[in-house]
């Protein structure tokens, strides 16, 4: 089946077949992806979670106000001016007059428009919205704030029922091509995937387009926001809260969750006033050999720490493009453990030998002259270049049997 055959199929196939080819789904033509913040927020649904007060709704008004002039989102990102419905289900009239004018004073738009009410109990959320929608001129972007309280609490437990309750909302705007912001609440419980802090079933973020968690603490002026989609690319980013306008600008991208050892030595190189050897590093935070070198080289795959010179590490200054990769033993990481080798274990190009050599600690005195002698000899028939070439089996080798001591 040619392209031209599978184009008039299209328009005038049969009402009664519930299928096409891939021939004739190539040759449909698609219209294009709306972006109402290029990069992070596409036409389809996206559910932006938070726990109570850390300024999910702020956040929230801030994209609708921002997309209804026409500005920058986040202090960063240039949108488009569109037409906008807000839902502000948990601020009365009062409360929100102060938070707008606060965030853009007296100047309006005329482009966002807040509804006084949501849905009644029991009337159905898509012929509401419908309502809606049809007295507004190219409506591009819904915020409901929040979900609990738009469409009641039916389906908090249910995985069908929450699936069905942001399906509902899905079908609107995937028909209408605009963007629907749910604002919802997380739990209070930690838990090692940011997404899975979402309340209720997962059906909540199972059907919709793009997951969005804000996390900031008590007290704190910074923040990060958790995001991924159908369409947006996993990231975590660095936020700050401005007091003074109620606003938060988007920073860059955040250093990965880390683990508290990790932090640590990080925190420390922060503090220094000049480079520091491994040995410093240890005596500073009683750490063992093997475990901190183990940390110092996921810093350094990170981009969070570099070797300025031969044996000595320094913290990357923070403005100088930290990636988001914590580098904490590779996918399966479990936080909070502590990094050890194993028998198998395979260090990157970035090692040292004489780190290797400071990183070993002794387990068996019997063995340490042997290990001293390897030492001995390999320095005088290598030079550093040949050390790092063979270091990971080095590591390997000294690691696993336990040979070496902290060297002066």
């Amino acid at each position: 089946m040619n392209l031209a055959i599978a184009q008039k199929n299209i328009q005038t196939g049969s009402p009664t077949r519930e299928t096409i080819t891939d021939t004739e789904l190539i040759a449909q033509t698609m219209p294009e992806l709306i972006w109402i913040v290029p990069g992070l927020i596409p036409e389809g649904v996206m559910v932006l979670g938070g726990r109570p007060k850390t300024g999910k709704s702020q956040l929230a008004l801030d994209i609708g106000l921002t997309v209804a002039r026409g500005g920058k989102a986040f202090g960063t990102i240039q949108v488009e001016q569109r037409q906008v419905l807000y839902f502000p289900m948990e601020d009365t009239h009062r409360r929100l007059q102060m938070f707008v004018i606060k965030k853009q004073g007296s100047a309006s738009t005329g482009h966002i428009h807040f509804a006084r009410s949501g849905p009644k109990p029991g009337e159905s959320v898509t012929k509401f919205l419908e309502k809606h929608i049809a007295n507004i001129t190219d409506l591009k972007l819904i915020v409901l704030d929040t979900l609990g309280k738009f469409c009641g609490c039916r389906g908090i437990s249910s995985y069908k029922e929450s699936y069905s309750q942001l399906a509902e909302l899905k079908a609107v705007a995937d028909k209408h091509h605009l963007a629907l912001i749910v604002v919802h609440h997380t739990t209070k419980g930690k838990v090692k995937d940011a997404f899975d802090s979402v309340m209720g079933s997962t059906g909540i973020t199972a059907a919709c387009d793009t997951v969005a968690v804000l996390s900031r603490e008590r007290g704190q002026n910074e923040g990060s926001l958790t995001i991924s989609g159908r369409e947006v690319q996993e990231n975590v980013f660095a936020m700050q809260f401005e007091s003074e306008t109620l606003s938060w600008k988007l920073i860059g991208p955040a250093e990965a969750p880390m683990s508290e050892e990790r932090r640590e030595v990080l925190e420390l190189l922060r503090g220094a006033d000049k480079e520091m050897k491994l040995k410093d590093i240890g005596k500073a935070l009683c750490k063992k050999g093997p475990v901190l070198f183990k940390h110092l080289e996921g810093l350094i795959e990170c981009g969070l720490v570099e070797k300025p010179r031969h044996g000595f590490y320094q913290a990357v200054p923070r403005d100088s493009g930290e990636i988001t990769n914590s580098g904490e033993r590779g996918e399966n990481a479990v936080e909070g453990e502590d990094d050890d080798y194993g028998e198998d274990s395979n260090l990157g190009e970035s090692a040292d030998s004489s780190d290797f050599i400071e990183a070993g600690e002794i387990e068996d005195s019997g063995r340490h002259e042997a290990g001293t002698d390897i030492h001995d000899s390999l320095t005088k028939e290598a030079s550093e270049a040949d050390f790092i070439s063979r270091s990971a089996d080095m590591m390997k080798f000294e690691c696993a049997e336990g040979f070496f001591e902290w060297m002066n």
